[in-house]
């Protein structure tokens, strides 16, 4: 039954007779039906947000069932359209590292792979990479202020990041060394942050170290 065929090896041959009941036949022949696209397990990258844009893994795996995978390769296209990479080629569809520009921006990442007749699949992806570090802005005391009221000086400093933020720590030479004075867990991002140091007469040296929630 040559009708509805489904993907596999089948065989025929043509056989006829003439009217005098002399019968031949042709050789037998294997063909093989294949009409279904590789089948691609996308591992990583995952949906989520990586820290790094260096060394990036594309772990994956692709089956066939029949013919057997020609080629693999993918593309990534960032969240404002710019095509990022074009068509790479994936040598013998193993699992790589990539690397993709530093900054704070989402990504799509399709993966394609067709087998020996050209059936194509593919598997998309969408992830983000943040690698720029918080900004800060030390509020208060401003560089070059001089102080004369009172001994407990407020240090003010607000930090922003897209991804939040881990930790902040004040570092200042009032001990007679430049070293971590007090640490804000948990900061809130965008917003005006504090402590109180009790200080003597002197020239004092301060700064605000921030972590984001991706280290």
């Amino acid at each position: 039954n040559w009708t509805n065929l489904q993907d596999g090896n089948y065989t025929y041959n043509v056989s006829m007779t003439d009217s005098s009941n002399n019968r031949n036949s042709t050789e037998t022949r294997t063909i093989t039906l294949d009409m279904t696209s590789p089948i691609i397990n996308l591992v990583q990258p995952m949906e989520g947000t990586y820290s790094n844009n260096n060394t990036l893994e594309l772990n994956f795996s692709v089956s066939d069932n029949l013919i057997g995978i020609s080629s693999c390769w993918y593309r990534v296209v960032n969240s404002t359209g710019s095509l990022i990479r074009n068509n790479i080629t994936i040598a013998g569809c193993n699992n790589i590292t990539f690397g993709l520009p530093s900054g704070d921006i989402d990504y799509n990442l399709t993966l394609f792979s067709n087998d020996t007749l050209n059936n194509l699949n593919q598997s998309v992806v969408t992830f983000g990479v943040r690698t720029n570090a918080p900004a800060i802005i030390l509020n208060y005391p401003e560089e070059g202020t001089h102080i004369r009221n009172g001994t407990n000086f407020y240090f003010n400093f607000t930090a922003t990041d897209l991804d939040g933020l881990d930790t902040a720590q004040l570092y200042g030479n009032w001990s007679g060394i430049f070293a971590l004075n007090y640490t804000w867990l948990n900061p809130n991002s965008g917003v005006m942050n504090f402590t109180t140091v009790n200080l003597t007469d002197g020239l004092y040296l301060w700064n605000v170290r921030v972590n984001d929630t991706l280290g």
